[in-house]
């Protein structure tokens, strides 16, 4: 049958009934566990409150929490002993207006609500899709092993609270991918463990200062976080690949900016992969241990030194401090000093692409040297605005090379040769 709950009242054993509805204004407190055949109904301003019993325990709901109508009800938790919402909390035309965390919670299935407030020191535990606009103080914790979709902002609420989101899959093998549509905030961001993978998509602009990034201790449970516009990650972002490897993917066709260091976990950890464009990292790659791997499909500007074991460009790569990789190029690679700092690129560029190295600084002469060999179709050196000066320590191969001087008298362009030159 259903429970009709007309008054504020308290149930401290199990509670099993077909249907349960609370009534406008009123609160009803669980202290045990609630088997809902059907669904429990939270009417306007009504609370289903679940409270710890006198002796703390885990509490189980089972069955749908939903509100009367689309945005009302609340559903409140501060039962100590740990709380687990077996089916869904909230659908598309009864969504809940607020659900407060205050203890460490499982949703097991789908929940929307208008907002969800996370309180600190806690952890909230969704494994299934969840539409809500976010404050969060504590930890945010999204295990599924089928892909699913975070629909709203997650913003940190006011103070010094620790927040973090983790993105870590319920199952061995390879992860479930989790979307965010809109924007994030968090102090950490953790996706996958060293014993299960993660893998994340960020729609929207992403503020996290440490975001790290780990595969597991099996060869299919690689880790992804792929983010499709601008990215402030002041403590930089760390691959740490295991058995698995990791990967970080920046994409779509926006010009976005990535604020802060990509680096491995120990040496020669880790891809960045860049599909669209245009993408500027302002920090620098493989600072403290080099990448493995930096795959360039789209458009990127690196403003800092870069260093991998290996360089693959397929797109369009302009960088503006040192490079450390043996670099394939088969699309467009611009080294491009500029103010008073000469850069070097340490390891041989191969490939049939085009190769530039001019000056960025109007009336400026800073030099760009190879440390090795170089092959490419087209060399330009210098431009017909700007210089250009190369310094060659290798062997170089090319099909066509060509020098040009800036509009200014200033702007002399010159190549040093210390290897051999092959033009044909």
């Amino acid at each position: 049958g259903t429970l009709d709950i007309n008054e504020t009242s308290t149930y401290t054993g199990a509670v099993t009934v077909d249907n349960l509805d609370i009534a406008a204004n009123k609160t009803a407190t669980f202290k045990n566990n609630v088997t809902l055949n059907t669904s429990a109904t939270i009417n306007s301003s009504a609370t289903f409150l679940v409270a710890s019993a006198g002796t703390p325990a885990a509490i189980t709901v089972t069955g749908s929490v939903l509100g009367a109508s689309d945005g009302v009800g609340t559903v409140q938790i501060t039962n100590t002993g740990g709380t687990t919402f077996t089916t869904t909390v909230g659908n598309t035309a009864n969504t809940l207006a607020l659900i407060n965390i205050d203890q460490n919670t499982t949703f097991s299935g789908s929940v929307e609500a208008t907002a969800i407030n996370n309180a600190a020191s806690t952890t909230a535990t969704f494994s299934d899709n969840v539409t809500a606009t976010i404050t969060n103080s504590g930890t945010l914790l999204f295990n599924t092993s089928a892909d699913k979709s975070v629909t709203g902002t997650i913003a940190e609420a006011a103070g010094g609270d620790t927040t973090e989101i983790k993105v870590i899959d319920s199952a061995d093998g390879a992860p479930a991918t989790v979307t965010f549509t809109a924007t994030v905030a968090a102090d950490t961001l953790t996706v996958g463990t060293t014993s299960k993978a993660g893998a994340a998509l960020f729609e929207d602009d992403v503020t996290v200062p440490a975001i790290n990034i780990t595969g597991a201790n099996s060869g299919d449970e690689d880790s992804t976080v792929t983010f499709n516009k601008a990215v402030t990650a002041t403590s930089g972002i760390t691959l740490d690949d295991n058995t698995g490897v990791t990967k970080v993917i920046f994409a779509e066709a926006n010009t976005a900016t990535i604020t802060g260091t990509i680096n491995g976990s120990a040496t020669t950890e880790g891809t960045l992969q860049i599909t669209g464009a245009t993408k500027t990292f302002s920090g620098a790659i493989g600072g403290t241990q080099a990448l493995t791997l930096i795959d360039i499909d789209g458009t990127s500007i690196f403003n800092a030194a870069v260093s991998a074991t290996n360089i693959d460009n397929d797109g369009t790569a302009t960088f503006k401090s040192d490079v450390t990789a043996a670099t394939a190029n088969d699309g467009t690679l611009t080294l491009t000093p500029n103010g008073d700092n000469d850069i070097t690129h340490t390891g041989a560029i191969s490939g049939a692409g085009t190769l530039n190295a001019v000056e960025a600084d109007d009336g400026a002469v800073n030099s760009v040297t190879f440390s090795t060999t170089v092959a490419a179709a087209t060399f330009n050196i210098g431009s017909t605005s700007k210089s250009g000066v190369v310094i060659l320590n290798g062997d170089t191969t090319v099909t066509n090379l060509n020098i040009y001087a800036g509009n200014v008298d200033a702007e002399d362009s010159t190549v040093t040769v210390n290897g051999d030159l092959d033009t044909t």
